[in-house]
C-alpha cells in the first residue's frame, strides 16, 4: 500500500501499522507550560483535543481543565486540575498506535459529509 515506510499526514504518522501522532506535533504539548489563565487552558485543551482518539477516557480525564474555562471571574489552578494536565501529557506522549482494521473479517465503516466537511469512523 505505501511506498515508503510511512507518510506525515495532518499532524499524525501513518504506517502499515496503524497511525499515531505526529511526535513532532506532540512535542508542543509536552513542552507546553503550566496553564495560568484560562485562555491558557483553552490553548492546551485545543492542542491535546486534537490527539484525543489516542487518549482513553479523554473527556474525563480533562474534566477539570474544561472546569477552568468556564467563565469563572478568578482563575484558581488546582491540584485535579495539575493531574488533569500532567496526566494528558503523559499519555499523550506515551499513546499507542491505532491499528489498521482487519481487512479479512467484516466491518462497516460510517461516514458523513455536507458541504464543508466530511467525517468517518
Amino acid at each position: 500500500i505505501f511506498v515508503g515506510k510511512s507518510l506525515d499526514f495532518l499532524g499524525h504518522v501513518v504506517s502499515a501499522q496503524g497511525t499515531e501522532p505526529d511526535p513532532e506535533k506532540v512535542k508542543a504539548v509536552q513542552d507546553f507550560p503550566t496553564p495560568t489563565s484560562a485562555s491558557e487552558v483553552r490553548c492546551f485543551l485545543g492542542m491535546a483535543s486534537y490527539y484525543r482518539r489516542f487518549v482513553n477516557n479523554f473527556a474525563s480525564i480533562a474534566a477539570p481543565l474544561h472546569d477552568l474555562t468556564k467563565g469563572q471571574p478568578e482563575f484558581c489552578w488546582s491540584p485535579q486540575a495539575d493531574k488533569a494536565f500532567t496526566t494528558l501529557k503523559h499519555h499523550l506522549c506515551s499513546s499507542p498506535v491505532l491499528a489498521l482494521p482487519n481487512v479479512s473479517i467484516p466491518f462497516t465503516i460510517y461516514t458523513d459529509a455536507s458541504d464543508v466537511g466530511l467525517g468517518a469512523v
